[in-house]
């Protein structure tokens, strides 16, 4: 019997798994989840991978491979364990991006939609603290984390700094996977190349790398303005409604959301935080995979 999902789209969030996950959905050959993250493997894991075809894949047809897309999973230690168990020769795709950008744009993201209520700086502060403190990240704890935020209530974690952690991270993940199971995209080299990087990407999976595909779609980040729309949505509990949104109609608010407003830019002395927390993280990263990332 075939497996229920062949390709995991494992994150980090704001990193282009959006972006990444479209393109895997224009292939003739791959069918994506509905929703793109279903939280299977963190969230609801307890309903079994034989119900994945039917809670998650009721619109297929003839596609031969099976893609969803959660980019928390990068980030949390439970996940890597439950995919190899499960699905061990399954194909993952990792997509990394600088991280002083990656916390800046999940930050601006939440507080656009009015779940983060701290400036960055401070909501970094924060995350530090629970860091220092040494609080893990816990399974129950985090099934709230992921209802919370998904109804637009708040969260558990900050996770601004956790989620570009990048080595150690993947260093889960190469521990229960073959290195050449695991895809990794930068951001910025699909930026540079958006055609080449994603033939690579079909070749990965083993489908046809020589088809036409859509280079337009894109995740927009939310104008100012929509920060006190989604207080007020939120405010008359209309943020329940979220879960209940097919992707098509999300894809279109933010669309519309991108709209309004301007979008402000990080502060120098931050960045510059920024930029000498994560230095040798980034190191890591470079020793771990071989690469040199002089842009970050």
């Amino acid at each position: 019997m075939a497996d229920p999902l062949d390709i995991v789209v494992i994150g980090a969030p704001r990193s282009a798994s959006t972006s990444i996950s479209g393109y895997l959905a224009q292939h003739p050959d791959v069918v994506l989840s509905d929703p793109k993250e279903p939280h299977f493997f963190d969230v609801h894991y307890e309903e079994g991978l034989a119900a994945v075809p039917d809670l998650y894949f009721p619109h297929r047809t003839s596609e031969r491979l099976a893609a969803e897309a959660t980019p928390d999973y990068l980030t949390l230690p439970w996940v890597p364990g439950r995919i190899a168990g499960d699905i061990p020769n399954a194909k993952l795709v990792a997509t990394l991006r600088n991280p002083v950008d990656r916390a800046w744009s999940h930050w601006w993201l939440l507080y656009t939609r009015g779940i983060e209520d701290l400036e960055f700086e401070a909501a970094i502060d924060a995350n530090l603290e629970r860091l220092e403190a040494g609080i893990p990240l816990e399974e129950g704890r985090w099934q709230q984390h992921v209802e919370r935020r998904t109804r637009g209530l708040g969260f558990e974690y900050r996770l601004f700094l956790d989620h570009g952690y990048y080595a150690r991270n993947l260093e889960r993940y190469f521990e229960v996977f073959d290195r050449d199971s695991i895809k990794i995209i930068f951001t910025h080299e699909l930026g540079a190349d958006t055609d080449g990087t994603v033939r690579d990407l079909y070749r990965f999976i083993g489908v046809d790398d020589t088809i036409e595909f859509d280079t337009s779609r894109a995740n927009e980040a939310a104008g100012a303005g929509s920060r006190r729309l989604m207080k007020s949505a939120r405010g008359m509990g209309l943020t329940r409604l979220g879960p209940m949104l097919p992707d098509g109609v999300k894809q279109r608010l933010k669309t519309r959301m991108a709209n309004l407003g301007g979008r402000p830019t990080m502060d120098d002395d931050v960045r510059t935080r920024l930029q000498a927390h994560f230095d040798g993280p980034n190191r890591e990263l470079e020793a771990l995979l071989g690469v040199e990332l002089p842009a970050w």
